[in-house]
């Protein structure tokens, strides 16, 4: 009702909540991927607003206040203010690229394991295999310069039984690895210095018999931590929204190998555009892209 008292078409507002339902769907099949719970709030949709029949009765009430050949949409202001928008991590947070995630403030860089999904959390970074069946995360904390990095993860951490531990020394940059028992499963625990700060690593699996297979790429995880390089920086900028007209090389498909989004981007394109999953560019339309 207040849509169409100010003159906008009330019919889109169906539009806007198939949109989040399709963000629902998506986020479920993502944590359904990395064997997890979704986050997400179910209690909203009962059902696909398409074959809900009383939403579509109550928008449909607010079409006496206005005829529907003069709502309006505004979709081209819409799509002329949002051109250029950050999308998904700002430089603040950090920018995932492929498997490799870039944080220009703190100057840092690392290397996930390949076809692991990884998260950008607000204090730390989890990686996840297939399946949920192993899991690194890594947060950074403060050092105590009168420690070395063991000393760090027996003080500062209170893991003191620690198994198989060595020194590490990679990218110029000290640290320390070893293995413990975690919940009744091995786990490995690692600290890297960088400048003022200490780099946890937590790694653990889901079944113990896993561990040998996955603890290979939790050691080159940690060892993958470096400084910035310099022909890193573009790489930590943030990714943007672009407003573009589709033209006939479009498509989906071409447009996810250059948007840089780490974790199913062809459907994350889709859900941008409103045409998730299964929808295709149109020719001549505008369409949001990332860059």
């Amino acid at each position: 009702e207040y849509l169409a008292r100010a003159g906008y078409n009330p019919q889109a507002m169906l539009g806007v909540i198939k949109v989040l339902k399709d963000q629902e769907i998506f986020a479920t099949e993502e944590a359904r991927k990395q064997g997890r719970e979704s986050q997400g709030y179910h209690g909203l949709f009962a059902s696909h607003p398409d074959n809900d029949t009383r939403l579509q009765e109550v928008v449909a009430e607010a079409d006496k206040y206005v005829g529907a050949h003069n709502g309006k949409t505004n979709r081209t202001g819409y799509l002329n203010q949002i051109n250029g928008m950050i999308f998904g991590d700002s430089e603040e947070q950090g920018i995932l690229f492929d498997r490799n995630f870039y944080h220009l403030p703190m100057r840092f860089a690392l290397t996930f394991p390949k076809g692991w999904q990884v998260n950008n959390q607000p204090t730390s970074l989890l990686a996840v295999a297939a399946g949920g069946n192993a899991f690194i995360k890594m947060g950074a904390m403060d050092i105590d310069r009168r420690l070395s990095p063991k000393q760090f993860i027996e003080q500062h951490l209170k893991v003191s039984r620690l198994k198989a531990g060595k020194e590490l020394n990679s990218n110029g940059l000290k640290g320390y690895t070893g293995v413990f028992e975690d919940q009744g499963r091995p786990a490995r625990i690692t600290v890297v210095f960088l400048d003022k700060q200490a780099f946890v690593f937590f790694a653990g699996v889901k079944n113990s018999d896993e561990f040998k297979r996955f603890d290979k790429e939790f050691i080159e995880t940690a060892a993958s931590l470096h400084h910035l390089r310099a022909d890193e920086v573009v790489l930590a900028k943030a990714k943007q929204i672009e407003v573009v007209t589709v033209g006939k090389q479009d498509s989906y498909a071409s447009w996810a190998k250059l948007s840089h989004i780490t974790n199913s981007p062809v459907m994350q394109l889709r859900l941008l555009n409103g045409q998730y999953p299964k929808g295709e560019l149109i020719l001549g339309q505008r369409a949001k892209r990332i860059q």
